[in-house]
């Protein structure tokens, strides 16, 4: 059979969605035709549903499969039913994180025939045969459908054993635009889960889900479960036989990366024998010792880390993180001592946050001088327990959203609203008042400036263009005195800083100069 996958990917950094790439290899092996239709602007295709369909015309498949979350939802509504009437006769899967949550939501959209609940990886190529062969499809586990006025629902298939996971497609993917634009860096993943129970992470409801759908007494893998390690290193190895200089560094793209230690452990000694190219994880903070420090910096690690917020109010209590300022600066301590890279990530915008906890984050932020920031705009994830109290206390604006780099979907007041938006752009110079005296010196004139404009001042973009001039021109002379900042290199990555010390970061994938445009 001919199958069209289609992964809705717009507005977001051009990345494709691994899931999708594996599942093209295995229907390929299977003896199915693919092909991939990957929906961004920079690379692949915008989102033009005319475009779109006479693409999947061209292919002429006999099924057309949909993977997204719920950031898209408002695109695939727009999409299937045009598709439906230009396709009348092909049948329409839908899965993924959002098809996963709320199957009932998504097997009413028009278009929709089947949907399937969970990961799909070893199972999607029997139910394409079948399809292909005119057999009945509806006592498969994990598949939803709706034909001939007949709906049937099943239960979850049993979670994956990803030992000996199937290896991403190289031949039906483009990944050379993405690579590119992402500057040399390649996704792949290690495990799948994570442990935390964070209010705002679909991780947790995810996880709920699978333990309410799977079937009682049915053997499954555990949620949190990790890849083979011979089988991660020969797909590692088959993306640099294919790119080779190309790819500058691997992203582990696991939410967290060392929830079995002695895995990781292993994946550090292993990765080092093997490859001489950095790579970046997330890690969970209460993990971190000297052993596994010195483990990462051994193999090349560049570590990440989901501080959030400098307020434990904030952290603990309203996005149930479950360490405290010690934990954070304890572990970032032991990275430091053994000079491995670190990336903090850090959320503003979150529900009754107020202007000083907003203003201590960044504070917090200073006192850890963390090699690298990435700043996100709170977003409440459909299903999450923080969506529901946003919905309780009547939070909502009904904006609806593609990337967690957009502006607040909350409800605020003129002033807290305003602060919200300008953070976005002002996030490294709130960083550099509170990271040294002499930054605070330079900095700080600029920094009240902006915040004490008034909206109608700040949305020029005269303003947008004297902040990047200003940000440039400061950080020019602040390494001329060997000053410490952080400042952004990337215009196209205004979410991004980097912690100019005068030594390499131990990037190379970035041109640390600060440029022009």
């Amino acid at each position: 059979m001919r199958v069209q996958l289609v992964w809705f990917n717009l507005n977001c950094t051009p990345k494709m969605n691994i899931g999708v790439s594996l599942l093209a290899r295995e229907l390929s092996e299977a003896g199915h035709q693919v092909s991939v239709l990957h929906l961004n602007e920079q690379v692949g295709m915008s989102f033009e549903p005319n475009e779109i369909i006479d693409s999947i015309r061209q292919f002429d498949p006999g099924l057309v499969a949909l993977s997204f979350g719920r950031n898209h939802l408002p695109h695939v509504e727009a999409l299937l039913p045009k598709l439906r009437n230009s396709l009348p006769e092909v049948p329409f899967l839908c899965g993924g994180v959002h098809p996963t949550l709320f199957p009932e939501q998504v097997l009413e959209l028009d278009g929709v025939d089947y949907l399937f609940i969970g990961e799909v990886d070893g199972l999607l190529a029997d139910f394409v045969a079948r399809l292909e062969q005119g057999l009945d499809v509806s006592s498969l586990p994990g598949f939803w459908g709706k034909r001939a006025g007949r709906i049937w629902r099943n239960s979850m298939a049993p979670l994956p054993d990803i030992r000996e996971q199937t290896w991403i497609d190289l031949d039906h993917v483009d990944y050379g635009p993405s690579l590119a634009l992402n500057r040399g860096m390649f996704e792949v993943i290690t495990g799948r889960g994570c442990p935390n129970r964070c209010s705002f992470c679909f991780n947790q409801v995810l996880r709920d889900t699978y333990r309410c759908r799977l079937p009682a007494g049915g053997k499954s893998m555990p949620y949190c479960r990790k890849r083979g390690l011979e089988n991660l290193f020969g797909e590692m190895q088959m993306i640099l036989e294919r790119f080779g200089e190309q790819v500058k560094m691997f992203s582990l793209a696991d939410d967290a990366v060392n929830f079995d230690r002695e895995w990781m452990l292993n994946f550090c000694r292993g990765y080092a024998e093997r490859f001489d190219l950095p790579y970046t994880c997330n890690l969970l903070v209460d993990g971190v010792d000297d052993e596994l420090a010195a483990a990462l910096a051994r193999s090349g690690a560049i570590t990440k880390i989901g501080v959030e917020s400098g307020s434990e109010r904030i952290r603990t209590t309203i996005l149930g993180k479950s360490f405290d300022q010690a934990t954070i600066e304890h572990a970032i301590a032991r990275l430091k001592a053994h000079n491995v890279p670190t990336r903090i990530y850090l959320m503003v915008g979150n529900p009754t946050e107020t202007r000083d906890e907003i203003l201590s984050t960044f504070r917090f932020a200073a006192r850890l001088k963390a090699t690298s920031t990435r700043l996100c705009i709170f977003y409440p994830v459909e299903g999450t327990p923080i969506y529901e109290r946003c919905v309780r206390d009547s939070l909502l604006t009904g904006r609806e959203y593609e990337n967690y780099d957009d502006l607040s979907v909350l409800r605020w007041n003129a002033e807290m609203a305003l602060l919200i938006d300008k953070v976005h752009l002002l996030h490294p110079w709130m960083q550099n008042v509170y990271l040294s005296e002499n930054c605070g010196r330079e900095y700080g004139p600029l920094l009240g400036r902006a915040l004490a404009m008034p909206e109608s001042e700040w949305a020029t973009q005269e303003t947008r263009n004297w902040i990047r001039s200003s940000s440039l021109a400061l950080t020019r002379k602040l390494r001329t005195q060997e000053i410490e900042h952080y400042f952004n290199p990337f215009p196209e990555r205004p979410d991004v800083t980097f912690l100019y010390t005068g030594e390499p970061v131990g990037l190379p994938n970035a041109d640390m100069e600060p440029g022009e445009s």
